[in-house]
């Protein structure tokens, strides 16, 4: 996904606007959530992810479980609903709060055994990110900053296309020279940096299947 911050109080306005939801998208706003996810007690920010994504009505919130808000999120048939998420929520960039989000991360998983490398990596990882707050006087905003999917921007629906039929390099080349048309050359060259190193170069099943790099 794209990272955007702006100092501009019209931005928020301007993401929430009826021109924007014809268009599909969505804004999702979650500035009281340190963005960790307790499996055992899911917080009501990830729970408000999942009603956007999930076209299940029937699912209690005390019945969804983190595989099933994987899943929402992986599954083809709600691409069209997923790709135009915008989400507000705090950026682990904003170092006072990343340190209170990694506090709890490591508390969540203090009495994990099998996976203490990976969270020993992203404590570490997380720690060594943080710039935005010492930018504070330059009006850099934050900490809460608005998340969206690249392909967001083009105007594509997954729904029409056959079961068969999954995203290609092609698709991709046809997307970049999209935003390279529209949005110019340096971010044409950002988004297609992030998304070879997101997708093993267009090749991951996540790419393949739902046309995005990493996870939302």
């Amino acid at each position: 996904h794209i990272e955007l911050f702006s100092d501009d109080p019209r931005a928020e306005a301007v993401v929430s606007s009826k021109e924007w939801k014809d268009k599909g998208f969505t804004l999702i706003d979650g500035p009281d959530s340190d963005g960790a996810l307790d499996p055992a007690k899911i917080p009501p920010f990830f729970l408000n992810l999942y009603r956007h994504a999930s076209d299940d009505k029937e699912l209690k919130d005390d019945e969804i479980t983190v595989k099933k808000l994987e899943n929402a999120f992986d599954s083809i048939g709600n691409y069209d609903r997923v790709k135009g998420m915008v989400v507000k929520h705090s950026s682990e960039w904003w170092t006072p709060t990343s340190k209170v989000m990694m506090e709890r991360f490591k508390n969540i998983f203090s009495e994990a055994t099998v996976l203490p490398p990976l969270i020993t990596h992203e404590v570490v990882r997380v720690e060594n990110i943080g710039w935005m707050d010492k930018l504070k006087k330059h009006k850099i905003e934050g900490p809460a900053i608005f998340h969206l999917n690249p392909f967001s921007l083009l105007e594509f629906s997954v729904s029409q296309q056959k079961d068969s039929e999954l995203f290609t390099y092609a698709d991709a080349e046809n997307a970049l020279r999209f935003i390279f048309n529209k949005y110019g050359y340096d971010m044409a060259v950002v988004i297609e940096r992030m998304y070879r190193d997101e997708t093993g170069h267009f090749n991951s099943l996540q790419y393949k299947n739902c046309g995005t790099g990493g996870i939302w």
